[in-house]
């Protein structure tokens, strides 16, 4: 609560009595709680207390305050904060305290955001935010909390920015602090990043908490597991991550993407998925990150957003973005694939294993030639080292696999959609609790819109879930030409 120097509550239907712990925020000089329905009296220390002279107090229009009241001078409104008439955009801040603000996670931030954009061209970058931003911060604040941006908090860093980590209470927060070189450049990608993700709302999607105007930095969820590129590549001792967690961070890849594509308000395709873009908190629950190059799909459009020039990683990126001026939500649909056959066998899209002459040279082609009969053979060994004891799900692995080979087809239009693969992967999920808790084979049908066909057959010990022939690729893609645009 104490990064906080603006709190606009106006016009929330808020009720009950203002809380007194509010007169202890130290550096706040703006509080707007007016056009409420807020009763009992405000309390004497707004009026008495050294850190609100010269504040701007408003509690004005409740009529059940005994001080109906402002002092200071007037808010300047953002456009929207009159009675809404649905087209213009509201930013708003919504906190609680005892019933009435919501303590935010253990370092006592929150900040919810619901933003209605009016029609504005494709990936019109907003302003950053003005330092008299409701959830906006100091570059005191951010210096106190990452002991002056001390080397030793940085966390992760990149071509445009470093992100550091900093202690405000006793919770944790990541600060991704914009590199000088390329200043304009960089600042552009942030604030798109800004305005991607502050309108976003899922578990699996990086959560934005705040703003620096001052220095052009984000205070971000800090994901205290660092990225799956350093469970994958870059662990000392390489803890390795166990087929079941692995599996639970596809899923949530997914349901991330699912999310962007098809429940947010416009559809955002990311563009740049991959290991060190896709973060873990301490449950091993993934959250899609870095949004500087999304792109909006506006509704009423054909479905892809105007690209300038080739964006994304080397090896991430499909094939037809060489050639096409369009990103489409296939695009991260490919760039998924490649991140689950990384997940899989902890191998780089190119060069991080010796190629002889003849063998494949790249990730995807790797998984082609050993699949099926072989793909033991290229799974992570730490992984495969560490199943053996409790059992590795071969059967779940190889589904899995064929789900990466879907996605990653030349041809777009033979890709699956996101909600077709978090599907597939749900099935396999279901069918492995089904078996467990029954000891007969389950009752499974197709999911709608899903392109997997199950089969089972039942052997002396267990039922054993395999792909039948019909769900072989080729087939795959001649029963699936209705997806075809």
């Amino acid at each position: 609560m104490r990064l906080l120097h603006t709190i606009n509550l106006a016009q929330n239907n808020l009720t009950g009595d203002i809380p007194p712990q509010l007169v202890n925020l130290l550096h706040v000089s703006c509080l707007n709680l007016s056009w409420n329905q807020l009763t009992g009296v405000v309390p004497d220390g707004f009026f008495r207390l050294e850190q609100w002279i010269g504040a701007t107090l408003r509690f004005d229009n409740n009529s059940g305050l005994e001080r109906n009241v402002t002092f200071g001078p007037p808010v300047i409104a953002h456009e929207g904060s009159q009675p809404a008439d649905g087209r213009s955009w509201t930013l708003k801040m919504i906190l609680t305290v005892d019933g009435f603000l919501a303590l935010i996670d253990a370092y006592a931030l929150l900040l919810y955001l619901r933003i209605r954009k009016p029609k504005k061209e494709k990936n019109e970058p907003v302003p950053m935010c003005e330092p008299s931003s409701e959830f906006s911060v100091s570059v005191e604040v951010l210096r106190k909390a990452t002991n002056n941006f001390h080397e030793d908090n940085i966390v992760g860093h990149g071509a445009r920015s470093i992100v550091y980590k900093g202690m405000v209470g006793v919770g944790q927060i990541a600060v991704k602090v914009l590199r000088k070189e390329n200043a304009e450049r960089s600042r552009e990608l942030l604030l798109r990043e800004l305005h991607t993700m502050g309108s976003v709302r899922h578990r699996n999607v990086l959560r934005i908490l705040a703003v620096c105007p001052e220095m052009d930095s984000l205070v971000l969820e800090f994901m205290p597991f660092s990225s799956l590129e350093f469970y994958l590549y870059k662990m000392v001792g390489r803890v390795c991550l166990s087929w079941d967690t692995r599996f639970k961070i596809l899923v949530g890849i997914a349901q991330g993407l699912v999310y962007l594509h098809r429940e947010h308000q416009e559809t955002i395709i990311h563009c740049d998925l991959k290991p060190s873009n896709i973060l873990l908190d301490a449950d091993f629950e993934p959250k899609v990150a870095d949004f500087g190059i999304a792109k909006y799909v506006h509704a009423g459009t054909s479905g892809d957003a105007s690209m300038c020039g080739l964006c994304g990683t080397t090896g991430y990126i499909p094939p037809e973005y060489a050639w096409a001026s369009l990103a489409s939500t296939k695009g991260d649909v490919f760039s998924f694939g490649i991140v689950l056959l990384e997940t899989l066998t902890a191998r780089k899209p190119y060069g991080n294993w010796d190629v002889e002459e003849g063998q494949p040279g790249s990730l995807v082609e790797l998984v082609k030639s050993a699949y099926p009969d072989k793909i033991m053979s290229i799974l992570d060994a730490n992984m495969v080292a560490l199943e053996l004891v409790g059992g590795l799900y071969r059967q779940e692995v190889t589904l899995v696999m064929k789900i990466g080979l879907l996605c990653t087809q030349d041809d777009p239009r033979n890709r699956p959609d996101m909600i077709d693969v978090l599907n597939m992967l749900t099935e396999i999920k279901i069918q492995r609790y089904t078996e467990a808790e029954n000891d007969k084979l389950p009752d499974v049908h197709e999911l709608a819109n899903s392109p997997t066909v199950w089969d089972f057959e039942e052997n002396q010990t267990s039922p054993i879930l395999r792909m039948t022939e019909e769900t072989r690729l080729e087939d795959w893609i001649a029963r699936r030409q209705s997806w075809r645009n």
